[in-house]
C-alpha cells in the first residue's frame, strides 16, 4: 500500500482550526522583553519580502536606503536543481543590523510588519494544516511564549484560534491523515491518547512519563518513520491498557524498582556544558546560555573543577580525566546528593511542588500539539528527546541561583499566602528562563543530538534509561 504525499492546502473559514489559550494570549512586549529574537541565529529571507525591501528602500532616506540595500546576503544557488537564497546579515556580536539601541526593529517601526519577510513577521508563532484544519502554536525559545504557557494553570487548554490575530498566513508545516504510513496516519490518535495522559490528575508527573515512555517501547515497531505498513491495531491495544487503571499499576510496580545512578547528573551537566560554554562564541545566543550555565555550575562549589575550562581541548580533558577517577567519582557524588537535596528542598513546598507539576505538564502537551513526532525517526526517539531535554531543565530550575534566593527568603518567612505566592512569582520567572533558554538552544543546536548520543554510547537508550532520566 503506498503512502499518499501530503500537500499544503488553503486555510478554509469554515475550518475547525485550533490553537491553545496560552497563544490566543501571547503577543510579542518587544524592548520589554528580558531576551531578542533578533540575534543569535540566522535569518532567512523570503524572495517577495527581498524585492519587497529593495524597492521601498528606492523611497527611503539615504543613510536608511543604503543599509537596507546593504543589509541582505545573496546565496546563489550550487547547482542547477536550487534556487537563488537570501539571508540578513549580522553584526559581529549576532545582532540583526537592523535592531536599533532600544531593541526595535528599524524595518518594522518605519515600514510596518508588511514590509518584514516572514521568519521575522510570524515568529515565534508555528502555523501547520492537518487535512483542512489550521493549528496554530509557538516555540517557547520566546521568553513570552514560554511565559503564558508555563503560569497559567490553564495555558495548554485547546480552544479556537482568534484568526484576527494573525497579520498573515506563513504555512510552515503539515501532515494529511490519509497517508497511510502507520506513524503518520496514526497521529491524531496518538497525540489525543498523550494529551489525555498528561491531563490525568490521578498519576504523578513521574508515572505519566514512564507510561508514555512504556507505550513509546512498546509500539516502536509500528511507530517508524520510514515504515510504509503496520498493524495499528497494536498501538491501538495499547492505549486501551493503558487506559484501565488496573493495568496502569501493575505497569507502574515496575517503574518502582529501578534507582537512578548518581553518574547522570554529570553526563547531563556536560552535555549542556560542551554546548554553549566552550569560549569560542561570541553572538548573543551562546553568550546568554553560557553566563546561565556558568551561574547555575558556580553554585555547586567544586563542581567547575571537573570540566572543562571554557574554551578547553574538551578531547584532552576527556583523555585526562579518564585518569582521575577516583576524584571525580567522589565529586559527582557529592554534586549529586547536593542536586538531589536541592530538588527535595523545592518539592517539599505544597506550592512549589504544584508550580513544577504545572510547568513540565503544559510543556509536555503543548510539545505534542506543537511539534509532530514524526520529525524523529520514531515514537521512542520522540519519547526520550522529551526526556533528556526536561532533565536539563529540572537541574538549571533546582540548581539556578535565583532558585535557592528564593527558598532561603521563604524559609526565612511566615509561610502564610503571601510568602506562598511570593515565592512562586520567583520560580515562574526561573522556570521561564530555563524553559526558554533550553528551548532555544536544542532548536539551533546539537543539545539533543549529543544526549541521544551520549545515552547510547551508555547503552541506556532504553527503559531503563528512560527511567533514569524521568527520576533524575
Amino acid at each position: 500500500m503506498s503512502a499518499v504525499e501530503p500537500e499544503p492546502r488553503a486555510p478554509a473559514e469554515d475550518a475547525p482550526n485550533l490553537t491553545m489559550k496560552y497563544m490566543n494570549r501571547f503577543s510579542c512586549i518587544g524592548p520589554a522583553c528580558e531576551d531578542t529574537c533578533c540575534a543569535g541565529w540566522r535569518i532567512d529571507v523570503d524572495k517577495a519580502h527581498y524585492e519587497r525591501l529593495l524597492m521601498t528602500s528606492k523611497f527611503s532616506a539615504k543613510p536608511l536606503a543604503a543599509r537596507m540595500r546593504a543589509a541582505i546576503r545573496v546565496v546563489p544557488p550550487k547547482n542547477k536543481r536550487e534556487r537563488e537564497r537570501y539571508t540578513l546579515k549580522l553584526h559581529d556580536n549576532g545582532d540583526c543590523v537592523f535592531l536599533d539601541e532600544i531593541g526595535l526593529c528599524e524595518v518594522h517601526k518605519n515600514y510596518g510588519i508588511s514590509t518584514l519577510w516572514d521568519v521575522c513577521a510570524f515568529y515565534p508563532r508555528k502555523l501547520k494544516w492537518i487535512g483542512t484544519t489550521l493549528e496554530l502554536s509557538a516555540t517557547g525559545s520566546c521568553p513570552e511564549v514560554a511565559r503564558q504557557l508555563l503560569c497559567h494553570e490553564d495555558g495548554a487548554e485547546l480552544e479556537a484560534i482568534d484568526l484576527s490575530r494573525l497579520e498573515r498566513h506563513v504555512m510552515q508545516d503539515g501532515l494529511d491523515p490519509r497517508d497511510t504510513r502507520p506513524f503518520f496516519h496514526a497521529y491524531l490518535m496518538l497525540r489525543e491518547f498523550m494529551m489525555e495522559l498528561f491531563g490525568d490528575a490521578t498519576v504523578t508527573l513521574e508515572q505519566k512519563y514512564f507510561l508514555m515512555t512504556w507505550f513509546s517501547k512498546r509500539t516502536n515497531d509500528v511507530l517508524k518513520k520510514h515504515k510504509a505498513t503496520g498493524d495499528l491495531g497494536v498501538v491501538e491495544r495499547e492505549m486501551a491498557l493503558l487506559r484501565s487503571p488496573a493495568v496502569r499499576a501493575e505497569i507502574l510496580k515496575r517503574f518502582e524498582q529501578l534507582a537512578t545512578p548518581a553518574a547522570l547528573v554529570i553526563w547531563i551537566i556536560r552535555a549542556i556544558v560542551r554546548n554553549g560554554r566552550t569560549g569560542t562564541h561570541q553572538d548573543k545566543m551562546r553568550s546568554n546560555w553560557a553566563i546561565m550555565v556558568d551561574e547555575v555550575i558556580g553554585t555547586y562549589s567544586k563542581l567547575a573543577s571537573i570540566l572543562p575550562e571554557p574554551g578547553a581541548d574538551e578531547a584532552a580533558h576527556d583523555a585526562s580525566e579518564a585518569k582521575q577517577s577516583p576524584v571525580i567519582e567522589a565529586t559527582t557524588a557529592e554534586v549529586w546528593f547536593d542536586y538531589c537535596r536541592r530538588r527535595a528542598r523545592l518539592h517539599a513546598v505544597p506550592i512549589a511542588a504544584k508550580a513544577m507539576e504545572r510547568y513540565f505538564r503544559n510543556y509536555t502537551i503543548h510539545t505534542w500539539f506543537h511539534k509532530f513526532p514524526t520529525e524523529e525517526e520514531d515514537i521512542l526517539h520522540y519519547a526520550l528527546r522529551t526526556l533528556v531535554q526536561h532533565a536539563a531543565i529540572r537541574f538549571l530550575i533546582v540548581s539556578h541561583p535565583k532558585m535557592i534566593a528564593a527558598l532561603n527568603a521563604y524559609d526565612a518567612s511566615a509561610k502564610d499566602a503571601a510568602a506562598d505566592a511570593a515565592l512562586v512569582v520567583e520560580l515562574d520567572k526561573v522556570a521561564v528562563i530555563a524553559f526558554q533558554k533550553i528551548a532555544r538552544h536544542t532548536e539551533h543546536g546539537v543539545l539533543l543530538k549529543y544526549f541521544n548520543k551520549m545515552l547510547k554510547g551508555r547503552d541506556m537508550f532504553s527503559l531503563a534509561g528512560a527511567v533514569y532520566l524521568i527520576r533524575f
